[in-house]
């Protein structure tokens, strides 16, 4: 039970880094922000559709260095959940949302 209530905080903790991570490279990369954002976007949705969570982690680490951010533990952590899946799921969705400017669904 405390695990599943940790991973639900850590999916919502994952879409709020997301929405954060999409507005810090919308600010490094000015010029061409929302066109960055889209293909970074786009390479992570493949990664997770098919099933490559390596490729996945490598390009938000990539990511993460490009906007000269420090990694979350929290992916870490959902590692050792055996959840990283959910979470990435969540951290693209807070992505998706920064890249359409939507207004937020949830988590």
């Amino acid at each position: 039970m405390r695990d599943e209530v940790l991973l639900e905080k850590y999916i919502a903790w994952a879409y709020r880094e997301g929405l954060r991570v999409g507005e810090a490279w919308i600010c490094r990369f000015e010029s061409n922000s929302k066109e960055a954002l889209e293909s970074m976007y786009k390479v992570l949705e493949e990664c997770l559709q098919k099933d490559c969570l390596d490729s996945f982690c490598e390009n938000v680490v990539r990511m993460y260095m490009q906007i000269k951010r420090p990694l979350s533990p929290v992916f870490l952590d959902a590692i050792y959940f055996r959840s990283l899946k959910k979470i990435a799921h969540a951290f693209l969705e807070g992505l998706r949302e920064k890249l359409l400017g939507g207004v937020s669904h949830g988590y």
